[in-house]
């Protein structure tokens, strides 16, 4: 529909002056007054009906008698008894009259033909200007209250005519076979509060038209809040926006908080100037606030509310509520089990358990505990590509790739003594025997109440163009290891170095470098958490989380994060951050020499999946995995996916995207 033109957007919003200042209070014509109607063909306008209105005549209510007469023949009309003042002169012939259809052209279903003339001051010895009758006009607008406020107390008139309408539910009104013309519009509301509103417009001859915007009445009470959103966020909380009040005397909005489908607005939880706020729902940590901060929940349950927000004018007055915006709160606990972990395969070829996951030649590689080889080019199909037979036992198996080559190390018996062994292979089928005891003469056991030189359950990795090992213990227990590292440009000669910290627990690196810890890559450092330190009293979990630009210089990057202690679980590089997976996890009752003090009867396996971007802060991303709990897993980066294959006494592969 084409869109009307308004002449004049507002007008003063008080009826009663208005109406004061269009009184006909004037005398009588003597002779009264004449005028002539046209056909738009030119023709004389013959048995048109033509009416005086007064311009503050009200429709509807006005009982002013109207003076209404005919053209004749010559479409002239005379007005035998007026008095002087202002007028509206509205004109129509129709089907009824004598005019012909053929002499019209109408849009309108009575097939009539309309003219209207406003505001004309009639006296002694003057004439109604002559007017053309033309198509039928029509008008359709929205009329826009209060939001708690039904729109059809509103009723629209067109002042100094006959023409009002009621508004529907959705605000809507039309009036229709009108003349073109410049009108005034009046909108009244029978509610409290609310101020007549007045608009000039504009109609046309033919036309449909439509109010460009919706028609508000001014409400001189306190409005309602509208637009409220509740949107919930990743990190448990809930986030809300509304619109900003054209109210003029807002001094605050007002949020409240109640469990969802509550009728009633709650508790107040926020009082500001702003037009949005976020309800921190969740403990970020544990289930344990920050001191002197105080969170509603610290559960892992999603809970429900609805939110309301009021206004409060510079009289600390109240304003009404209307609505409510409904969220569900997710714990950051939960917000990775709703559909982002997808089960790739529920039962492997292979034994999962103690195996290592890697990505060589654009697949996804698993080296067994037991030395089998099997690949796969995307996580679900499998094959069986060799067996790495040493020709002697050996267990725990670790593997890398450096140097666009597969590297597997572990440990075996020669003489009634553990060594390391090493082999190599450059297409994962045909492997070779690097050494035997690639490290025989280092002394790796500086503290070890035995007198083997080898390392098991170490962390085997590529950084710098190296190959590293970090960490790991003594085959015959957890004993502790020394504060090095080792390393080798081409997997032949290694080099060891005794590794410097800092850190609040910097003492206590030597030990960090445990048993069945994790290491990863990110942002050009080694990463290294978890693990198992032994002393003679039992096996302790490693606490902190370590870093360094070159594996020889270490800091404590945190002491203290809010995972507890683990072994067994697994530390990856994705998607730009730090991915700790499942483990052993002890309860944490002591922190004060930088490791847990004896776990080795309380742990038990997680689920938990923690990330930082930083290694620093670190989030709580999944306590409910859809996974079971576990440790002794495989994780990797591969496809654009976090993958984790199998853990003790399993043989599932799941990926995250």
């Amino acid at each position: 529909m084409p869109k009307l033109r308004i002449l004049l957007k507002w007008l003063l919003p008080i009826g009663a002056a208005f109406a004061a200042s269009c009184m006909n209070s004037g005398t009588e014509i003597p002779n009264g007054i004449t005028g002539n109607l046209y056909l738009p063909n030119g023709k004389p306008a013959v048995d048109a009906q033509v009416t005086l209105y007064p311009v503050n005549y009200v429709p509807g209510i006005d009982s002013t008698p109207l003076n209404t007469v005919q053209t004749d023949a010559q479409g002239r009309f005379q007005f035998s008894k007026v008095t002087s003042g202002q007028y509206n002169v509205l004109s129509r012939v129709g089907v009824t009259t004598s005019a012909t259809v053929a002499d019209k052209r109408s849009i309108n279903s009575d097939d009539s033909l309309y003219s209207f003339t406003d505001s004309i001051s009639l006296s002694e010895g003057q004439e109604i200007p002559p007017d053309t009758l033309r198509d039928a006009a029509s008008l359709t607008g929205t009329i826009q209250l209060q939001p708690q406020d039904d729109p059809r107390a509103a009723l629209v008139r067109l002042l100094g005519t006959n023409y009002y309408t009621n508004v529907d539910s959705n605000g809507t009104f039309m009036l229709s076979h009108l003349a073109q013309g410049v009108y005034q519009l009046q909108v009244i509301v029978t509610l409290p509060s609310y101020t007549p509103l007045f608009q000039t417009i504009l109609l046309r001859a033919g036309q449909n038209d439509t109010l460009p915007q919706p028609l508000i009445p001014f409400y001189s009470n306190i409005p309602v809040v509208t637009g409220l959103r509740a949107t919930p966020q990743t990190n448990g909380s809930v986030a809300l926006e509304w619109h900003k009040s054209a109210y003029n005397k807002v001094l605050a909005y007002q949020v409240y908080r109640a469990p969802a489908g509550s009728v009633d607005a709650g508790i107040l939880i926020a009082t500001g100037t702003d037009t949005t706020y976020t309800d921190t729902v969740y403990s970020p940590s544990y289930g344990i606030p920050p001191q002197g901060v105080q969170y509603p929940f610290t559960d892992t349950v999603p809970h429900s509310f609805s939110y309301r927000v009021v206004i409060v004018n510079q009289s600390d007055e109240t304003g009404p509520f209307f609505g409510a915006a409904t969220a569900t709160a997710l714990p950051p606990a939960l917000q990775l089990a709703s559909g982002r972990w997808h089960l790739a395969l529920a039962q492997a070829p292979f034994n999962a358990t103690g195996n290592t996951a890697l990505v060589f030649n654009n697949q996804l590689w698993i080296i067994g505990n037991q030395g089998a080889v099997w690949s796969s080019p995307d996580g679900v199909s499998w094959q069986n590509r060799a067996s790495v037979n040493l020709g002697y036992s050996y267990d725990n198996l670790e593997a890398a790739t450096f140097h666009d080559t597969l590297w597997v190390s572990g440990v075996h018996l020669i003489s009634n003594t553990y060594f390391n062994f090493l082999w190599k292979s450059g297409d994962g089928v045909n492997w070779i025997r690097v050494s035997d005891r690639f490290m025989p003469s280092y002394n790796f056991q500086e503290f070890s109440n035995f007198g083997d030189s080898s390392r098991t359950e170490f962390a085997f990795t590529e950084f710098q163009n190296k190959l590293w090992i970090v960490g790991g213990m003594g085959r015959a227990g957890y004993d502790v290891v020394s504060g090095k590292v080792f390393s080798s440009a081409d997997g032949a000669n290694w080099d060891s170095t005794h590794v410097s910290n800092s850190g609040t627990y910097a003492c206590c690196f030597a030990q960090s470098l445990s048993a069945a810890s994790s290491a990863a890559v990110l942002n050009e450092n080694m990463w290294i958490t978890g693990g198992v330190i032994g002393e003679a009293d039992g096996p302790y979990f490693n606490l902190s989380v370590w870093n360094s630009s070159n594996a020889t210089s270490w800091t404590a990057a945190v002491s203290n994060p809010p995972f507890l202690p683990r072994s067994g679980s697994t530390l990856t590089s994705y998607a730009g951050s730090l991915w700790v997976i499942g483990g052993a996890a002890g309860i944490q009752t002591d922190s004060s020499n930088g490791h847990q003090e004896n776990l080795s009867q309380i742990a038990a396996d997680t689920k938990e999946v923690w990330n930082s971007t930083d290694g620093v802060s670190w989030r709580l991303v999944d306590l409910f995995a859809p996974f079971s709990a576990r440790s002794g897993h495989a994780a990797v980066s591969f496809q654009g996916r976090l993958w984790i294959l199998g853990g003790d006494s399993m043989n599932d592969i799941w990926y995250y995207q």
